[in-house]
């Protein structure tokens, strides 16, 4: 049926999140040791997969949220917007150089927020928080 169709679009968003950072993830760890060039291209490639995926995370969470597409749009969006920016900023930096780790944070802070706050919202509301 359509309904069971798509209850596997957040399960696949999330899922394929898992499976496009995982390369990216262990290519860091297990080259890190080769050079400072290697470690820091693979540095970045898994920095920049972090905030890829935290758009399909922001997707996927939003799905059972949210009553209607304005609500998953809009999270998505933001998540959007946080890792665009981040990813530029990670790219445009020279091989040999390393991107401050409190602004990676932040970046990283940022797009947490746009993918926790579909959990976090209801719960808020459920024991009146918010």
């Amino acid at each position: 049926t359509q309904a069971s169709v798509a209850a596997l679009v957040p399960f696949l968003a999330l899922t394929s999140a898992v499976l496009v950072h995982m390369p990216f993830s262990v290519g860091f760890h297990l080259f890190r040791g080769i050079s400072p060039e290697v470690y820091n291209l693979w540095r970045r490639l898994d920095q920049i997969f972090i905030f890829l995926v935290s758009i399909l995370l922001a997707f996927g969470l939003s799905w059972h949220v949210y009553d209607s597409w304005f609500g998953i749009t809009v999270n998505t969006a933001a998540a959007t917007g946080v890792a665009v920016v981040a990813i530029c900023d990670l790219w445009g930096l020279p091989p040999q150089f390393q991107r401050n780790r409190g602004l990676v944070v932040v970046f990283i802070g940022c797009v947490v927020m746009c993918y926790w706050f579909p959990m976090v919202s209801p719960a808020a509301t459920a024991f009146n928080l918010g």
